[in-house]
């Protein structure tokens, strides 16, 4: 059944909003009890500020830039809409876990119109249905006051890094400035294959740009490339997030660490 983000929100939203509420009386009774035990009654204040509650009321905003998280997730297999929790993080990749979304067989998708939003419409028809593709869409960008692909290029980044506590799993591969070549990986289907993958979609870019810093900004990419591949160099799990981001920072976004 075809189903709305907005009126999934909207029932997050008032089932945030009652836990919250519910949060608050408890507290409330909790604080009055004390007062009355110890003779301060009219002294101290007995309902908690919102600050003080310890659950969250819901943020559109947030919860719209988690569920592009998660659709990005579903399309490195990290996640399955057929199973709950972390399915893929390292190890064999067993591609009959998906079923109603496959992910990407190469451990890369390039941020661009041609490539990450067919995948990203592919994932909102498997989660919610064709016929609300348009609509959902819409509702995620006026919501995020900007196109997903453009947040995807970008900010997105930024955001899984303080998220994950600035040891971000999925990496942004990035030529430089200029954005020549902008992909997502996620650090479990990193390898070989490709840095393989980006060397050939370098050279075919090369071959058909024509402007100067676009053309001096893939060279020196490529070049960058050529001297991972001949190195050998590889992700080493022990190693941890920081070090395997640090040893193929010349093709990735500066990290915040």
């Amino acid at each position: 059944m075809a189903a709305l983000i907005s009126e999934r929100f909207a029932a997050w939203e008032n089932e945030c909003e009652e836990r919250f509420e519910r949060l608050r009386e408890n507290e409330s009774e909790i604080n009055r009890i004390a007062a009355r035990a110890y003779g301060l009654e009219g002294e101290v204040s007995i309902v908690p500020e919102d600050r003080q509650i310890s659950v969250r009321r819901a943020d559109l905003s947030r919860e719209l830039r988690s569920l592009l998280s998660y659709a990005v997730g579903c399309m490195f297999g990290r996640y399955s809409l057929d199973e709950e929790g972390l399915v893929f993080a390292g190890g064999s990749f067993d591609i009959s876990r998906y079923k109603r979304f496959v992910p990407a067989e190469c451990g890369l998708i390039f941020v661009t119109e041609d490539d990450i939003m067919p995948r990203l419409k592919d994932f909102l028809t498997a989660a919610y249905g064709e016929e609300t593709v348009a609509e959902n869409l819409r509702y995620i960008e006026e919501n995020l006051g900007r196109d997903c692909l453009s947040y995807l290029r970008g900010e997105f980044f930024r955001d899984h890094c303080a998220v994950y506590k600035k040891r971000p799993i999925y990496w942004l591969v990035s030529s430089g400035r200029r954005g020549a070549v902008r992909a997502l990986t996620y650090i479990h289907r990193f390898g070989r294959a490709e840095l393989s993958f980006l060397e050939e979609e370098t050279e075919r870019l090369l071959g058909s740009e024509s402007r100067e810093g676009y053309v001096q900004e893939l060279c020196r990419f490529r070049d960058h490339l050529a001297e991972l591949v001949s190195c050998g160099a590889e992700i080493v799990p022990d190693d941890g997030v920081a070090a395997n981001y640090r040893k193929f920072s010349s093709i990735l976004a500066r990290a915040p660490f």
